[in-house]
C-alpha cells in the first residue's frame, strides 16, 4: 500500500509580467506580492515538510522575465532541499529554444517537464509523477490525447500524479481550440489520482 504523500500545488505566478488590471500605481505592490506569495509558499512547503511541490505552468512571463528573477527563484527552489519540485511549462512561459527556463541551472531537486507527457517514478514514495509542457505558444490537442493508461497501471500500488497547465471543460466553455481543455472522460480514463492544473483563474 502506498505511503502517505505531502504535496502543494500552485501555478501562474508569471513573474516580471507586466498586465495588471489595478491602478498603474498598484505595478509595484503587485511585484512584491508576488514574491511575498512565492515566499509564503516555500515557507509552506518547509514547515509542512511537504514531499513534491507542483509548479503548474506560467511561473514567467517570457516575453519580460529575465535571468535574475529566474535565477531567484531556482535560489528560492534550492533551500526545499527535502522537497521534489515538478514543473509544467505553461502558455506564457513555453520550453521553446530562447525559454526563460534556459536562462539558469536548476538545483537537483528540480523537475522541468520537456515536452509530451514524461513519467517520473519515485519508489521510495510509492509515487509516479506525470507531466508535460507546452512547447509553443499555440497547442493543437490537449496533453490527454498522448497519454497511455497501459504505463499508469505498471504499478497499481503508485500514488499517480499528472501535471499541466490546462483546465477542464465545463459546460461554458468555448470550443477547444487552443489546447486548454481536458475532458472529464479522458480525465476519468486516465487512471491517475490527482491531477495538478494551472490556468484557471477562477475557483473550482
Amino acid at each position: 500500500m502506498a505511503h502517505p504523500v505531502r504535496f502543494v500545488h500552485c501555478a501562474g505566478f508569471r513573474f516580471d509580467s507586466p498586465e495588471w488590471e489595478g491602478p498603474g500605481s498598484w505595478a509595484k505592490l503587485r511585484s512584491q506580492d508576488l514574491w511575498q506569495a512565492f515566499e509564503q509558499m516555500i515557507s509552506i512547503c518547509r514547515k509542512e515538510k511537504a514531499h513534491l511541490l507542483f509548479l503548474a505552468g506560467d511561473l514567467f512571463e517570457q516575453e519580460y522575465t529575465g535571468r535574475r528573477t529566474v535565477e531567484r527563484v531556482a535560489k528560492f527552489l534550492a533551500e526545499l532541499k527535502e522537497t521534489r519540485i515538478f514543473i509544467v511549462p505553461g502558455q506564457c512561459d513555453p520550453l521553446v529554444e530562447t525559454s526563460v527556463y534556459r536562462l539558469t541551472d536548476w538545483p537537483d531537486n528540480v523537475h522541468i517537464f520537456s515536452g509530451e507527457i514524461g513519467q517520473v517514478d519515485i519508489p521510495d514514495m510509492e509515487a509516479t509523477v506525470y507531466g508535460a509542457a507546452w512547447t509553443t505558444y499555440r497547442r493543437q490537442k490537449t496533453f490527454l490525447d498522448s497519454f497511455n493508461r497501459r504505463s499508469a497501471e505498471l504499478d497499481s500500488n503508485a500514488v499517480r500524479f499528472m501535471l499541466f497547465h490546462a483546465e477542464v471543460e465545463s459546460t461554458e466553455s468555448a470550443p477547444n481550440s487552443s489546447g486548454f481543455l481536458l475532458s472529464r472522460e479522458k480525465i476519468a480514463a486516465s487512471g491517475v489520482h490527482y491531477l495538478a492544473l494551472g490556468h484557471s483563474r477562477k475557483y473550482s
